[in-house]
């Protein structure tokens, strides 16, 4: 379960530094990698898991994420692959910063 406020505790971002699909952790954000984001969308897209079910086949417990972070990836995500944007935002401003 998540912390109050959405923060993560320390164990929580340590049980997400360990998951190979995570590029980056803070209390209140998770950042995934490239490959995860494309299986994720793939998986989605082919309408037969939920999202709660993708996660946990990344080995990502769904509720320490909470509702709101994954309801959070799917949006992203469609806006991402709706408009064919094939890098991650942040990814980009951290690099042009």
């Amino acid at each position: 379960m998540a912390a109050p406020h959405n923060k993560f505790t320390d164990e929580q971002i340590a049980y997400f530094k360990s998951n190979r699909h995570v590029r980056n952790v803070g209390r209140s954000f998770v950042y995934f990698n490239d490959e995860f984001k494309e299986q994720f969308w793939r998986m989605y897209h082919e309408g037969n898991l939920l999202p709660q079910e993708i996660l946990l086949r990344f080995g990502v417990d769904y509720e320490m994420l909470g509702r709101k972070r994954v309801e959070g990836i799917v949006q992203n995500l469609k806006i991402k692959y709706a408009n064919g944007v094939a890098e991650d935002k942040r990814k980009k401003r951290q690099l042009d910063a």
